[in-house]
């Protein structure tokens, strides 16, 4: 912009020029077309921009293309102008800066001569987000891969990403360890897992501003392995003479590689080329586990005594068994041998010392080390007693035992013991010392028996020390000192001497001495007596005791002397001897007591009197019988012994020598049986199964016999059969084409498990179980059974031990290919209960019954009812008949006397209300000679005999009229002609009932009947020997007229009439038939009777009297 001058020139002259003003116009321009800012999350940012031009210059800003607010937030502040030498200028801030920030902002400038436009970009730094979708993309027991998707940068490239792993139980701030990947990758792999750990990942990202928050944790278990490390600190003890106690503690927590579910213990004799055994210790597992167990324990039993075993054990996982702790040899403890010393012999070396010699048990046998014998020897009696036993110790095989009683037999018995104790004693053997000279006899006595001679008697004595052979008497005058000693040699069984032919009042002296085959013993004390012709009563037996056995004769011998001779008399207690047939005394004075009982053990006194004195002598006896039965008890019992106890009762007066112990298996018949001594008190019994009931008994025994056996008890060993498992438990795994069975989830119940039995069916199939395995081996943790994929089973899995067996149902369904399960069978049997257990028709078919039974009772009472009525209806009827039997043979006689009366209009008929009733009502009169009372008396003629003729029952007759009546009640009034002769003079008919009147009355009022004036007619007579019966009727037609029945509606009632024979020749006859049939008698009932026209005449006053009075005679 100026002055610029234009200057032209030619040449010629001097040229031209002009000045001209230059003005250049700036349009609004900025330098460059673009600028970026930076700035971290947070921080504050100022955006400029400077626009060249020529003024006036206007500058605009907008974001994203679209209008900038001002006010968002309150962090964007109203932009800043200023001026430049070349333009105009303006500034923008934003406080606090965010991800929302970041865009692409545009500063607008124009003037007159253009516009312009600059960019600027602006990039809120920041640390990147959080990675999503964190995820485990395989998995194994030591190591995991994850994957996720890569997240929001932060306007920043990312650097790298940081895995963050640590066990699941610890904080991530102090045992976690950091794993980093590249920038590029989705995908890393975290490894130095530990098998069956839990562990929690998170993934950050890293870029230059920052790091990211955490991603999601994702928790991933590690796979199991077996474990690679022994139990720790295993040791194993001796628990018992037949255990072993094992005691370790688990592996190491980084060796286990899983969860430890049990353990298996081996043990094998040691150095033995035998396999080892093993025993499975299970291991339970609950929510309330959350400190281990430090140490397990587990004994082994059922070993053999002293003997060392090799023992190690193994943890086991869900995976299998890791490897063995090392094997640790131990001893299973001592114990009493098990068999005594084997070659036991003993011989005499003098009366008083016997050698015994023997041989060491087997080595198998002893159980421990064997520390000495011990030698046990007690003398053989009849009241033999556990008590006299005595015993040598020694470590040597020979033993001499000195001190022994002479002359006595011995037994013997050796045994050997270790540290633990005694053990089993030697059959019993015996041997008696060598004989030696005998001791003195026990007690002298010197009676005076008469003038010359002296009774001498002795007892035995105490110990003979052999054999005895013969006593010597030695006899001395002591009255005449010079007088030789005399010597009697006596027989080994006599214990008395009468020595005679002594001089009368001389003292004598007397010693008395045993010998054996050894020499002659002792001799007694000396005793005198002198010979006098008046000796006082003596006895010589000693008092003394005498034991006999139960049941058993014993005899008292009371030998007395005396002059005269004494009287013996007996007493038991102080009282009076009773002698009967058990208790009787013999001539001699001994009491003979047959069949001794134990009530019988008393004192015995035995008195010898006579006249110059007494003596008497006390004889104790003691009746033995066998022992009363023990008390028995239970003391203690375990899973393989028990221990019984027992109290003894009364020793029957002999000393209990010992105890015989019964005891077996309850079910079984065969009883054991052990001998004890007399000083035990109780029996421990070992080796016994577990969990089944023992029956025990026991009996004592004495010199005379044994007791009865105790109460027999039962006491069963600690434990039970398998308890079964639930069923979730036992079915570990089911497939398509097998099922796996936990068997470890059984419990023991106490008792070992010896083994397992498997069976199957399928579900509805209740008549086949297919075997799988018996005897499955109790250790076996898996089992697998095969079977057909889609359909439902019952399994049923069986666990044995020593107690008994539990059995275990398992119902389920194989899947299918696909691993669906299907749904139940509906099984349909073919089987139906039986009818009667059918509620639906036992209950009508009992009411059916009920009712059918209560009807048949009813009809059955009515029916009995009815018969009774039947046969009183009878018998009233047959009595009747029999009554009016003999009235109707007097009436008939008294009506043909009265016919003879009527003189009027009626000379041949009869009139009657029912001509077939027996009972006929006559009704006569004649004129004068009515009697007062209107009723004619009967009267009494000889029986006229009458000719029956049948009535001819012509329908136009009379007798057809009188056949064809029926009843009372059908009977027509009778004519006024009829009537009128009955009603002369003020008198009235007489209407008498023969069934009203005893058969006496009739008899009376027949001989008081006036005679008729008139003749009788012959026409009715008869000839001789037949009576006359009007009408024939059967015994229910007169209890029908008698009892006013009407008759049944289906009854054919009977009109049959036989009446003497009707004359037509008289014309009497006939004018009466003509009015009897016109005015008197209606027509027959009998359509066939006849055809003129039925019609019934209103009854006179007359017929109606008369009809009462028949009526009231007939009530």
């Amino acid at each position: 912009m100026g002055f610029y001058l234009c200057h032209a020139v030619n040449g010629i002259g001097s040229g031209i020029s002009r000045v001209v003003f230059l003005t250049v116009r700036i349009p609004a321009k900025f330098i460059a077309s673009t600028k970026n800012y930076t700035v971290q999350r947070g921080s504050n940012v100022t955006m400029e921009c400077v626009a060249m031009g020529d003024r006036p210059l206007s500058l605009s800003w907008s974001f994203n293309g679209g209008s900038l607010s001002w006010q968002i937030g309150g962090r964007l502040g109203v932009p800043d102008y200023f001026t430049t030498t070349s333009g105009k200028g303006s500034r923008v801030t934003i406080q606090v800066a965010k991800r929302e920030d970041s865009g692409f902002y545009m500063c607008n400038a124009k003037n007159l001569f253009g516009s312009d436009a600059l960019v600027i970009r602006l990039l809120v730094l920041e640390p990147p987000d959080a990675i999503e979708r964190l995820s485990v993309v395989e998995g194994g027991s030591r190591s995991v891969r994850l994957r996720w998707r890569k997240p929001f940068n932060g306007n920043s490239a990312i650097i790298s990403y940081i895995l963050q792993v640590k066990e699941k139980q610890d904080l991530w701030q102090t045992a976690s360890r950091n794993i980093t990947a590249p920038s590029n990758a989705t995908e890393a792999t975290v490894g130095g897992l530990l098998p069956s750990f839990s562990y929690d990942v998170r993934v950050f990202a890293v870029n230059a501003i920052g790091t990211s928050e955490a991603s999601e944790i994702v928790s991933y278990t590690a796979d199991e392995e077996v474990p690679d490390g022994p139990p720790l600190n295993a040791l194993a003890i001796g628990a018992g003479p037949k255990s072993l106690k094992v005691t370790w503690q688990a592996p190491a927590a980084d060796s286990q590689n899983g969860q430890i579910r049990g353990y298996y213990i081996g043990y094998k004799v040691f150095n033995s080329s035998a396999p080892y055994m093993y025993i499975t210790k299970k291991l339970s597992y609950t929510d309330e586990d959350s400190v281990p167990i430090e140490m397990y324990e587990y004994i082994i039993q059922h070993l053999e005594k002293f003997t060392k075993y090799s023992v190690h054990v193994q943890a086991f996982n869900a995976i299998g068994a890791g490897p063995r702790s090392p094997d640790m040899g131990v001893l299973t403890l001592e114990d009493v041998p098990s068999q005594p010393p084997q070659g036991l012999q003993a011989s005499p070396l003098s009366s008083q010392s016997l050698m015994v010699v023997w041989s060491p048990p087997p080595l198998y046998a002893l159980h421990g080390i064997l520390q000495g014998y011990r030698v046990i020897y007690k003398p053989v009696t009849e009241d033999e007693d556990e008590s006299d036993e005595h015993w040598l110790e020694t470590s040597k095989l020979t033993a001499v035992l000195y001190g022994l009683e002479k002359y006595t037999n011995y037994s013997v018995q050796v045994l050997a013991f270790t540290r633990m104790g005694l053990g089993v004693r030697s059959p019993a053997i015996f041997s008696r010392t060598q004989q030696d000279i005998p001791e003195r006899p026990a007690d002298i006595k010197a009676c005076p028996a008469g003038p010359d001679s002296i009774l001498v008697s002795w007892r035995p004595p105490l110990h003979t020390n052999g054999e005895r052979v013969k006593y010597t008497l030695f006899i001395r005058d002591i009255t005449n000192a010079d007088t030789e000693q005399g010597v009697v040699e006596l027989s080994p069984n006599q214990h008395s001497f009468l020595v005679e032919n002594l001089k009368e009042n001389f003292k004598y002296g007397f010693r008395v001495s045993s010998s054996t085959v050894m020499g002659e013993g002792e001799k007694t004390r000396e005793v005198s007596s002198s010979t006098h012709d008046q000796v006082s009563a003596q006895i010589a037996s000693f008092s003394h005791l005498v034991q006999t056995g139960w049941h058993a004769t014993v005899a008292l011998a009371c030998q007395a002397v005396g002059q005269p001779l004494p009287t013996l008399t007996w007493r038991r207690g102080g009282q009076p001897i009773v002698f009967d047939d058990r208790i009787k005394m013999d001539s001699n004075g001994t009491l003979i007591i047959a069949n001794a009982l134990t009530t019988d053990a008393a004192n015995y006194t035995c008195k010898a009197e006579n006249y110059h004195g007494a003596d008497e002598i006390v004889i104790s006896l003691l009746v033995q019988a066998p022992p009363k039965n023990p008390v028995l008890g239970v003391s203690i019992t375990t899973s393989s012994s028990i221990q019984v106890n027992w109290r003894s009762s009364s020793n029957g007066g002999s000393k209990i020598q010992g105890f015989y112990v019964n005891y077996k298996r309850a079910p079984e018949p065969q009883w054991r049986v052990t001998r004890l001594d007399s000083s035990h008190r109780s029996l421990f019994v070992d080796e016994l199964l577990c969990g089944v009931p023992y029956d025990f008994r026991v009996q004592a025994f004495n010199g005379v016999g044994r007791s009865p056996f105790s109460n027999t008890i039962t006491a069963k060993t600690n434990g039970s059969a398998p308890i079964m498992p639930a069923q979730s438990l036992i079915l570990r795994h089911i497939n398509s084409t097998f099922v796996v069975l936990d068997l470890s989830q059984w419990q023991h119940g106490g008792c070992a498990l010896l083994w397992f039995s498997i069976e199957y069916q399928l579900w509805g199939d209740h008549e086949h179980w297919h075997s799988v395995r018996h005897h499955i081996p109790a250790n076996t943790t898996l089992f697998r059974v095969d079977l057909q994929p889609e359909s439902w089973y019952l399994v049923k899995v069986t666990a044995f031990n020593e107690a008994g067996s539990t059995e275990c149902l398992l119902k389920f369904a194989t899947k299918g290919y696909t691993g669906s399960t299907i749904e139940p069978l509906q099984v349909v049997h073919r089987y139906s209960e039986p009818f009667y257990q059918k509620a639906y028709i036992m209950i009508p078919l009992c009411a059916l019954i009920v009712v059918a039974i209560v009807t048949a009772v009813a009809v059955t009472l009515f029916c009995r009812r009815r018969q009774q009525n039947f046969k009183y209806i009878a018998d009233n009827a047959t009595n009747l008949r029999r009554d009016l039997t003999a009235e109707t043979s007097l009436m008939s006689d008294i009506d043909k006397h009265n016919m003879q009366i009527a003189q009027s209009k009626i000379n041949s008929c009869i009139y009657s209300p029912d001509p077939c009733n027996t009972r006929n009502i006559n009704t006569y009169s004649e004129a004068g000679h009515m009697p007062d009372d209107g009723i004619l008396p009967y009267a009494t003629f000889p029986k006229r005999q009458t000719q029956v003729k049948p009535l001819n029952c012509d329908p136009h007759s009379l007798h057809a009229s009188v056949c064809g009546l029926t009843d009372l009640k059908d009977l027509p009034a009778p004519p006024p002609e009829m009537l009128s002769p009955l009603h002369e003079g003020g008198q009235r008919a007489s209407v008498v009932s023969t069934v009203s009147s005893t058969h006496d009355e009739l008899a009376m009022a027949l001989e008081n009947a006036p005679t008729p004036a008139h003749d009788y007619d012959p026409t009715y007579e008869a000839s001789a020997g037949v009576s006359y019966d009007p009408c024939p009727r059967e015994a229910s037609d007169d209890l029908r007229d008698f009892t006013q029945s009407p008759a049944r509606p289906n009854e054919a009632r009977r009109a049959t009439c036989e009446v003497a024979i009707y004359s037509p020749a008289s014309s009497r006859d006939a004018s009466v038939s003509s009015s009897f049939q016109s005015s008197f008698l209606q027509p027959p009932l009998s359509s066939s009777s006849s055809s003129t026209e039925k019609r019934k005449l209103p009854p006179t006053t007359q017929q109606k009297t008369l009809l009462t009075e028949i009526k009231r005679i007939k009530q």
